[in-house]
């Protein structure tokens, strides 16, 4: 399995890990791939832990129970494949539940390599992603791209879930 794009340095706690939080460990397992590869790298942790909560539950195959380590909920096929889901899709505005392939990886990491490749989309850039520097920012920012779905867009609601869960605290104190 090959490893590429880790982080040059890893920092370590100070603090024994038996001793952290879930949302510590969470922040501790995902930071070392984020910081210093973005100005707002709490506004990227804040949005990988919307997707998938403070357990990391990332898409594991229905048939096989494969993990995905797919951070970002991306449908189609990574690195390591794909695996298949359930999922929840919305066509004219009628929920429906779907079987749909998203992306696997190897680990956490490639998967966020693969989500700041998404970032660096024109889209993303247009709606400002790369230059927000709070988490506020980074929330607006996404806000912005996903107001082209319109507003009653799922998508939609969750930046505003996330504009709202982060417009006065910072993930981390770098």
């Amino acid at each position: 399995r090959r490893r590429r794009n880790l982080p040059k340095r890893r920092r370590k706690s100070t603090m024994p890990a038996s001793s952290l939080t879930k949302q510590e460990r969470v922040i501790q397992t995902l930071a070392p791939f984020v910081i210093g590869r973005y100005p707002c790298p709490s506004g990227v942790i804040a949005q990988l832990i919307q997707e998938v909560g403070w357990d990391l539950r990332t898409p594991k195959d229905i048939d096989t129970g494969r993990e995905s380590y797919n951070l970002g909920n991306i449908k189609g096929t990574g690195p390591a494949g794909s695996v298949t889901i359930w999922t929840t899709e919305y066509y004219n505005g009628v929920k429906t539940r779907v079987k749909a392939k998203f992306r696997a990886y190897h680990d956490y990491g490639e998967a966020i390599d693969d989500h700041f490749a998404l970032l660096r989309k024109e889209r993303y850039v247009k709606a400002g992603v790369w230059e927000a520097k709070t988490p506020r920012e980074y929330a607006e920012a996404l806000k912005r791209y996903r107001s082209v779905l319109g507003s009653s867009h799922p998508a939609t609601l969750d930046a505003e879930k996330h504009l709202r869960a982060n417009a006065d605290i910072d993930l981390i104190s770098l």
